[in-house]
């Protein structure tokens, strides 16, 4: 796990800023083979519900509301609402780190929210989300965008479904950003 020194969150802005550079010159980006060549989706399995269960929430309905938070989720990561996303994810997510200290730093430099901008919603705006699990208040989701594939876990906790983001979101955006997403220039 990396500890969010100032020092490190430097280096992270660093790399985002060069990686973002480089795309935004045209320097980088996948190529149409290397696209052609990602891993084919398999289809996910539902929970079925068991026969003579009487429990008020199906797993169908289980699965409908954990994917909904998902879906906020990702839609507040296209959109750089930090604040929002974390609302969302269980604290004691290996992820929510990560996004604090991404919150951080376009809180203590507004300028850089422009460059975070293409990247995260380059990343997230057309990601798929796709059920693998849903049981027992426990979901397991694939989140995919452009050939980089996460699994995201959630958990229902006092009612409510949490995300347990995992690291490497951030640089799940890094990966899935390409030279299309930059903003028109005026």
């Amino acid at each position: 796990m990396t500890h969010n020194t100032p020092r490190n969150m430097l280096r992270k802005t660093m790399l985002v800023s060069t990686v973002a550079g480089l795309f935004l010159l045209g320097g980088c980006g996948d190529s149409k083979s290397e696209q052609d060549e990602a891993a084919p989706r398999t289809t996910p399995t539902a929970t079925t519900p068991t026969p003579g269960t009487t429990n008020a929430t199906t797993p169908a309905r289980e699965q409908s509301e954990a994917e909904r938070t998902l879906r906020r989720f990702v839609q507040h990561l296209a959109e750089i609402e930090f604040e929002e996303a974390l609302e969302l994810c269980d604290p004691s997510s290996a992820g929510y780190t990560e996004i604090e200290s991404q919150l951080s730093i376009i809180t203590q430099n507004p300028p850089s929210a422009s460059m975070f901008r293409p990247l995260f919603s380059g990343a997230y705006r057309d990601a798929q989300v796709e059920p693998v699990r849903v049981e027992d208040s426990r979901a397991r989701f694939q989140l995919t965008s452009r050939g980089n594939a996460k699994t995201i876990d959630m958990q229902r906790i006092d009612g409510n479904w949490l995300v347990l983001a995992p690291e490497g979101l951030v640089d799940m955006a890094i990966r899935s950003f390409s030279p299309t997403d930059t903003p028109p220039r005026n």
